[in-house]
């Protein structure tokens, strides 16, 4: 909601919102904190699907993978927001999947 000369404080991701205030509590600034934040969650990402491809025998795949999203312009461009925590969430739920899927998820082939 905007009404002129209202201040008003919100945000559209409270969770993250809390992670940053949970840094600046801890003496860190929360822009440093959300850089940091996004540098951990991509680089963890990167890592994730390498493991994810190399479990599925396409090493070269994951490399691919992890160093595209590393350097995605519409990631970086924003570093610091909450697209690269919630990126690196989305990554770490399908490597958990991968690696506690039902047997009848997996292929015959391997």
């Amino acid at each position: 909601m905007f009404n002129p000369g209202e201040r008003v404080l919100s945000t559209t991701a409270p969770g993250y919102a809390l992670a940053l205030a949970g840094l600046a509590r801890l003496g860190v600034d929360p822009v440093a904190g959300g850089r940091w934040l996004s540098a951990g969650a991509l680089l963890a990402a990167a890592f994730l699907l390498l493991d994810i491809f190399r479990r599925e025998g396409s090493p070269q795949t994951g490399f691919a993978a992890g160093l595209v999203l590393c350097f995605f312009p519409d990631l970086t461009a924003d570093w610091g927001n909450e697209c690269a925590l919630l990126l690196g969430l989305f990554v770490a739920a399908g490597w958990l999947f991968q690696r506690h899927r039902p047997a009848a998820c997996r292929s015959e082939e391997h």
